[in-house]
């Protein structure tokens, strides 16, 4: 048995005892999913996990439209150092694993050294979460020892497609955007090959994980350590003080966040809802509300602001505005005819949209009512001006008969 088959063979059963306690199933492609080890694989691809978090904070029921972002991945060559199996009940074995080489040749999602994932909102996101492959291929390497070799794959900030404002709805990851990748090489005949993989945060089997995957604490979602989209509700009701109310309506415009291809959910009252759409250059709704209706937009993202412009109604004056209770101060538009409010946003109170209410008074209560305008007491006032005529036409008839 000559030295190099006699190492190559150290390694493989050293590789055997490290990923037993601690392999994941996306170490090896193609591999049995409920395998305990490290399978033997001929496979020079690993595909790793990208998870993109996705959630309404005041409708935990509601799945909002998946954000179009792309993240960027690149690899390179890791350190030499140390890989410890932390087994319980048992001591620690540590490895030596071998700095990574020609990391320049790995190819992520077909690209050489750096590649891309990219979510768009076609993505669904039933379950909240949306996941992609970050495929790494090792086929570019000519391995010349048996060894575990460590390469590093970063996470890039992610870029937005569209005009979309996310700076808020999906913070930058601060933590973890680097795993280790430590690949397993076996001598095969006169040739070295990929026999598996063991990916991890750290340098030790507390840290595996299939890629760049949801975390959590304490059950929520992490937003420093994953990709975390999160957008929020507000409701928009009529009110109208006083006896007059407009017969046609009071109609309004909602500048809603700017984005090419926003989806938001739609419901005025108990109707089914429906979806209101942006594109490029078209970010606003109109909506006639008669007095007490509600309206209720879903899916805005954090961060992002609405304005509401109401159009003039004749014989009312400027309206008064609360958001969530709190008295705002409505603008007159007189050039447009409208009156407005900007910057209606997330309360940060999960489970609990931002309410506004909008109320109309007239000019002046006795006013005779202008087209449009009903005055709600004229029934009552149409039947005290006929009995007065009849009581008058009936004390006359007899005065005539005396």
């Amino acid at each position: 048995m000559n030295k190099r088959f006699q190492k190559g063979l150290a390694v493989s059963t050293l590789t055997a005892m490290v990923v037993a306690p601690f392999a994941h199933p996306v170490y090896a492609v193609g591999t049995d999913a409920n395998s305990n080890g490290l399978n033997e694989t001929e496979e020079s691809t690993l595909n790793l996990k990208k998870d993109l978090t996705v959630r309404d904070l005041d409708d935990a029921n509601y799945t909002p439209e998946t954000p179009n972002v792309t993240f960027g991945y690149t690899v390179s060559n890791g350190e030499a150092g140390t890989f410890t199996s932390k087994q319980e009940g048992k001591g620690d074995q540590v490895f030596q694993v071998k700095a990574g080489k020609d990391g320049n040749l790995v190819k992520v999602n077909g690209t050489a050294t750096t590649g891309n994932v990219v979510f768009t909102q076609d993505d669904s996101a039933s379950q909240g979460k949306v996941t992609k492959d970050i495929a790494l291929d090792f086929s570019g390497i000519t391995f010349t020892e048996a060894g575990i070799y460590r390469y590093v794959i970063t996470e890039a900030d992610y870029t937005v497609n569209d005009n979309s404002q996310l700076t808020n709805a999906l913070p930058q990851t601060t933590a973890n955007k680097t795993r280790n990748v430590d690949v397993y090489v076996e001598q095969d005949g006169d040739a070295y090959k990929i026999k598996g993989y063991v990916v991890s945060k750290t340098s030790d089997s507390t840290g595996k994980d299939a890629g760049f995957t949801e975390e959590k604490t304490d059950g929520n979602v992490d937003p420093t350590k994953s990709s975390v989209y999160s957008t929020y509700d507000v409701t928009l009701t009529k009110k109208v003080d006083g006896v007059l109310t407009n017969n046609a309506g009071y109609s309004f415009t909602i500048t809603l966040p700017t984005d090419d291809n926003g989806t938001y959910k739609y419901q005025k009252n108990s109707d089914p809802a429906t979806t209101v759409e942006t594109t490029n250059g078209n970010n606003t709704h109109t909506v006639t509300l008669a007095k007490n209706d509600t309206i209720k937009i879903q899916g805005l993202p954090v961060g992002a602001t609405i304005d509401i412009a109401e159009d003039h109604v004749e014989g009312f004056k400027l309206p008064t505005i609360t958001v969530d209770d709190a008295a705002k101060e409505m603008s007159n538009d007189d050039g447009a005819k409208k009156w407005t409010y900007s910057g209606v946003g997330s309360n940060n109170a999960n489970n609990d949209a931002t309410d506004v209410v909008i109320t109309n008074k007239t000019e002046n209560d006795s006013i005779l009512p202008p087209t449009g305008i009903l005055m709600t007491i004229a029934p009552f006032a149409a039947m005290v001006g006929l009995g007065a005529a009849l009581i008058a036409l009936f004390a006359k008839k007899r005065k005539n008969e005396a």
